[in-house]
């Protein structure tokens, strides 16, 4: 899918949360942190009730509530909104504070210049040490006309876009996609429908595979650069929930399974924005100056 490259390619990365130690969390919770080049992903579970005091946050966030019949209360600005399960949530920026009422577990996803202290603690905080020059810069895509606020959107509450790969949302800082199953070519595309995602790779943004439900198995393959030291074999993946996947940009990639799968990319990605179902909440990005191709 690419000529031979002249530089490396960063690998992909693996955060299975439960297996690892959990991060310094407060009582009642474990907390669990793995980071992308632009994110955070914090997986926290609660035991009992428990109020997190997320602190200021200069970003959106985004809230992944996963289980049927789970709540959370969120407290952002002026606002109190329950969240209901089997939902995503977008938070202004500013201080939140979320309360889980009873057992269960939330994910919160965020911008990691907004929580460098987060980004630190990650489980693959190393991977990340350096730059790769070929995710495109966060640069946040326009505010809400309406301005910022709480925005809840139920996962089958809402209809599914014909030919998309899941419900999609997007915030100025991500886009967000949660589907059902793979088997390789195709995923569902709601009860009778089928897109074509085949194995594939991209040219210049990163894409999270996060595992919350069921079971996921992602071919990777790093394409080989001029240098053969920079070969690595292909990896086979078996992810098990909650787990992710960082697939870095020109790395070939394909998944099969079943499961909630939710897909995340930080900035949005161009090509699916004007397809989300709040579309008419969010204005799209002007176009980016193109990248000049270079000769090998």
């Amino acid at each position: 899918m690419h000529p031979t490259l002249v530089e490396g390619v960063r690998p992909p990365s693996v955060v299975q949360f439960t297996t690892l130690p959990a991060a310094p969390s407060p009582p009642g919770t474990r907390t669990w942190y793995g980071r992308t080049e632009h994110l955070v992903l914090a997986y926290i579970e609660a035991q009992d009730e428990v109020r997190l005091q997320c602190g200021q946050n200069d970003d959106e966030q985004t809230l992944i509530l996963p289980d049927t019949g789970a709540r959370a209360r969120v407290m952002a600005g002026h606002e109190d909104t329950w969240l209901e399960g089997r939902c995503i949530a977008i938070v202004p920026p500013g201080e939140t504070e979320i309360v889980l009422p009873t057992q269960g577990r939330i994910v919160r996803v965020m911008t990691a210049r907004s929580v460098p202290q987060l980004a630190a603690c990650a489980a693959n905080a190393a991977v990340y040490h350096d730059r790769d020059d070929y995710v495109t810069d966060l640069e946040p895509w326009p505010a809400p006309p309406n301005g910022f606020r709480v925005r809840q959107y139920g996962i089958e509450r809402l209809p599914m876009l014909s030919g998309t790969t899941g419900w999609m949302f997007r915030s100025t800082n991500q886009l967000i996609s949660w589907g059902y199953g793979h088997n390789g070519w195709t995923t569902r595309s709601g009860a009778d429908e089928v897109v074509g995602v085949g194995a594939h790779s991209h040219e210049d943004f990163e894409q999270i595979m996060l595992l919350l439900h069921g079971t996921l198995r992602v071919h990777l393959r790093v394409p080989w650069t001029l240098d053969s030291n920079d070969w690595v074999p292909d990896m086979h993946v078996v992810l098990t929930p909650p787990a992710f996947v960082a697939v870095p940009p020109r790395v070939i990639h394909v998944a099969d399974g079943n499961g909630v799968e939710i897909g995340i990319w930080c900035p949005p990605r161009r090509d699916w924005a004007p397809s989300v179902l709040n579309r008419d909440e969010y204005p799209l990005a002007a176009p980016p100056e193109s990248r000049q191709p270079v000769d090998v």
